[in-house]
């Protein structure tokens, strides 16, 4: 199926989704869909996570890994490593000491030079709660979420502080529901 004008967009602003699963306890399996043959063209080698603090700043960038041809012919993937103490220690660094929230965003560097950043879709697996051991907080509490848009977020609450502060978040949305119910 041609669509007009496809021929000439720009690597990094074509129609291009990545899923993304949960991949053991510290990576996460992606899956870039090229939806009409353009990326393909481009030739994907990597692909790199990076995280963008919802209060704004630089992005968090992982290392970039391989992408290779899924097994289906339907794409590329890769498994992309993440560590969510040092995202949290990234977030303290720049004064988060409580809850922090994070945007996920995928990379994808193409053999011809060309680049595209793309926000990941969590599949289901993906959006469970977790309470992970720290070595550096003790508890490091973890939401992966949907946001309104559809794509990958996360919510971190790095030690005692992060955890009070989630309290009492949750108990703020339960008053304010008493008062007006």
């Amino acid at each position: 199926m041609e669509l007009d004008g496809l021929a000439t967009v720009p690597t990094g602003e074509l129609p291009v989704t990545v899923d993304a699963r949960l991949s053991g306890t510290a990576g996460l399996r992606i899956r870039v869909h090229d939806m009409y043959g353009r990326l393909a063209a481009a030739g994907p080698r990597t692909a790199w996570l990076g995280f963008q603090a919802r209060s704004g700043g630089e992005p968090v960038l992982g290392e970039p890994v391989e992408l290779t041809p899924a097994t289906d012919g339907d794409g590329w993937t890769a498994e992309l490593p993440f560590r969510l103490t040092a995202l949290a220690e990234a977030g303290r660094r720049r004064g988060g000491r409580g809850m922090q929230a994070w945007g996920v965003q995928i990379g994808v560097r193409c053999e011809d030079g060309s680049s595209l950043v793309i926000p990941p879709r969590p599949l289901d697996d993906l959006l469970r709660r977790r309470a992970l051991p720290s070595s550096r907080y003790g508890v490091l509490l973890a939401q992966p979420y949907r946001t309104a848009a559809g794509s990958l977020g996360v919510r971190l609450a790095p030690g005692a502080a992060g955890a009070m502060s989630l309290v009492r978040n949750r108990l703020g949305r339960v008053r304010a529901s008493l008062r007006s119910g």
